[in-house]
């Protein structure tokens, strides 16, 4: 199979797999845009009315600030009582089992605090029909997060303590995701780019998506740039990307043997691949990977760039040792 000539790159190869501190995040503001402003494709979804004062200075030695919530001027305990009030719903409608209250819940945290992104995420998750409702939820939860996000820093400076990105993260990453399954590739691969520079722990395993994203949007030269930059990172999405890799370009005595090296690394893939094993419906979350359940989670973002290569998967169910 010869490899295609690639038009405009998705990334450029200038941008490394970097991840930067929260210090320098704060200190640079390196990329620190919606992404409707690093990809012209992810756009605004609104405002919701309520800003963040662009003159304000918010240092730990004010005791006030401006920061309109919804309608109202608030002072800085005013904004801490309702944004606690919203916190404290939601902590209540993630125990929720049912999820229409789960909804209303979160439907009510944000008439109590209208920049609270966990709020919006829930609705992504559950109240939104399809990849579009999704994104425009996740769009409002980062923009909301960004106007709050000077605030956060005064408050934490008050707390002493550091403001929980994890539901700005959560947001990014949806809106990465629902952009991918509305095949705005491109702009998706970006997201994740911009997510993974900005989230020191890679608690979604950003790196592994965006390997497997390259190799299911045919950047086969571009998957391999990057795998070189981790050569001691032991994954199955490494080990099987690189069996697909070398079946594309033709080489099919690397493939072979990088074939052998997957099957005694994480031989279950090989099952979920060729369908011999059923992909759950649920994927498990990286953060609760275990040796098991990693190869379910690679399998499940490997599957379609196996299934889209010709021959791909013939040419796997004929080279895997039968038992």
């Amino acid at each position: 199979m010869t490899k295609k000539e690639e038009g405009k790159k998705a990334i450029s190869k200038k941008q490394p797999a970097k991840v930067i501190s929260l210090d320098e995040y704060r200190k640079e503001r390196v990329e620190r845009q919606e992404p409707g402003k690093i990809s012209n494709g992810v756009k605004k979804m609104g405002t919701a009315g309520h800003t963040t004062s662009q003159s304000s200075s918010f240092s730990a030695s004010q005791s006030r600030v401006s920061y309109q919530v919804g309608s109202e001027q608030g002072n800085v305990d005013d904004i801490l009582e309702k944004f606690r009030m919203a916190e404290y719903l939601i902590t209540i409608a993630m125990s929720v089992g049912d999820n229409e209250e789960k909804i209303g819940i979160a439907e009510e945290a944000l008439k109590t605090f209208p920049d609270f992104t966990s709020a919006y995420n829930i609705l992504a998750e559950f109240k939104a029909k399809d990849s579009n409702a999704r994104l425009a939820y996740y769009q409002k939860g980062i923009e909301a997060w960004e106007r709050f996000h000077e605030f956060l820093e005064y408050e934490s400076s008050v707390r002493n303590s550091e403001p929980d990105l994890t539901p700005y993260f959560t947001a990014m990453m949806g809106a990465a995701d629902s952009l991918w399954s509305l095949k705005r590739f491109e702009e998706s691969l970006v997201t994740y780019w911009t997510l993974l520079k900005l989230e020191k722990h890679d608690l979604f395993g950003i790196r592994f998506i965006i390997i497997a994203r390259l190799l299911e949007f045919d950047k086969n030269e571009e998957f391999y740039e990057l795998i070189s930059t981790i050569p001691t990172e032991k994954s199955s999405v490494i080990s099987w990307g690189k069996v697909l890799y070398y079946f594309r370009l033709g080489e099919k005595e690397n493939a072979v043997k990088e074939l052998a090296t997957a099957m005694k690394e994480s031989p279950r893939v090989a099952d979920y691949l060729t369908g011999l094993t059923t992909l759950p419906f649920e994927m498990p979350r990286y953060s609760e990977l275990n040796k098991k359940s990693e190869q379910v989670w690679a399998a499940s973002l490997l599957s379609e760039s196996w299934k889209s290569t010709a021959g791909a998967m013939y040419w796997l169910k004929k080279s895997v040792p039968k038992n």
